[in-house]
C-alpha cells in the first residue's frame, strides 16, 4: 500500500475517466496498457495510456534507476478559439514539431515500483491540460501547463499524480521536437488506507477510471480498484475523486 523497495527525484508538495478517446498503441480499449515485467522494473516501462481528450499519450519509462512518466503530445490541431492561438499550441507550447514532457517520479514511488512491477496507468480526468501563468523564480512570468491527473499502479500500491510542466516560448520551439523536463506536482495514494488495512496477500488486481463524460460524469481521480483478498476472495473499492478543481492541499493524503 505505501511506498517500498531506491530512485531519485525529491518528494514534490502532495495530497493526501472514462475510457480514452483511441486505445492506446498494443493496449487495451480502456486506453491503458499492463507492463509487467517478472522480476523488477521493465527497462522500457511498458505501461500507457491515452488522455481522455485524446491529445497527449503517457507511458511509464524505467532506465538507469530511474522511474518517469513520458508525455507524448500528438500533432492534433483544434479550430483556432477566437483568440488568435489554437487551443491545442497553448496547451503544448509549441507551433511545429513534437513536444515530448519527461516526468521523473518522487524517491517513495520509484521504491515502490522498483519493488513491485507497473501493471498499469491509467488516465482518471476528463478535464483538458490546463494554462495558468505564474513567477518563474527569476523575477519574471511564465506560462505552466497541468496535465489531466494519471493513476500509476502495481500490484500493491496505487499514486495519483499531477503532472506540470513549463510552456516554452514561441522562439524556443525546435524544428523536430524538443524535450520538456516536467514535475509531479501533486500526489496520492487513492487507496492508502485500505491496502494498509487490508489482509495479508492482498493485492491489485487492475484499476480503472471512472467516467468523464455525460450525465454520469464522475470528479478527477475518480477509480474503481479490482482486489484479490486471498482464498479466491475478491473485491470491488471505489475513490469517489479529488472535489473541485482536483488542487488538493499541500502534504501527503493516503485516500481509500
Amino acid at each position: 500500500a505505501g511506498s517500498r523497495g531506491g530512485g531519485p527525484a525529491a518528494p514534490p508538495p502532495r495530497d493526501g475517466g472514462d475510457r480514452a478517446l483511441v486505445p492506446a498503441p498494443g493496449g487495451r480499449r480502456d486506453g491503458s496498457s499492463r507492463g509487467r515485467t517478472p522480476g523488477g522494473p521493465a527497462a522500457a516501462g511498458g505501461a500507457s495510456c491515452m488522455s481522455n481528450d485524446g491529445r497527449s499519450f503517457l507511458s511509464h519509462s524505467y532506465g538507469g534507476g530511474t522511474h518517469s512518466i513520458l508525455v507524448e503530445v500528438a500533432p492534433f490541431v483544434d479550430a483556432d478559439d477566437g483568440r488568435g492561438e489554437d487551443a491545442a499550441d497553448r496547451a503544448t507550447g509549441r507551433k511545429s514539431g513534437r513536444v515530448r514532457i519527461d516526468a521523473v517520479l518522487p524517491r517513495d514511488v520509484s521504491e515502490s515500483l522498483s519493488v513491485d512491477p507497473v501493471l498499469g496507468l491509467v488516465c482518471c480526468d476528463g478535464s483538458p491540460t490546463r494554462i495558468s501563468e505564474e513567477d518563474d523564480g527569476a523575477g519574471g512570468r511564465g506560462r505552466t501547463a497541468r496535465l489531466p491527473w494519471v493513476c500509476v499502479y502495481t500490484s500493491a500500491s496505487a499514486f495519483l499524480l499531477r503532472i506540470s510542466y513549463p510552456v516554452p516560448d514561441d522562439g524556443d520551439n525546435e524544428e523536430g521536437g524538443r524535450v520538456i523536463k516536467g514535475k509531479v506536482e501533486r500526489l496520492v495514494e487513492p487507496f492508502g488506507r485500505y491496502l494498509l488495512s487490508s489482509p495479508r496477500g492482498t493485492e491489485i488486481v487492475r484499476i480503472r477510471p471512472g467516467p468523464t463524460g455525460g450525465p454520469a460524469s464522475c470528479r478527477p481521480g475518480s477509480l474503481a480498484m479490482l482486489v484479490r483478498e486471498g482464498r479466491g476472495r475478491h473485491a470491488v473499492v471505489l475513490h469517489h475523486g479529488l472535489g473541485d478543481g482536483a488542487g488538493g492541499r499541500r502534504g501527503m493524503t493516503p485516500g481509500g
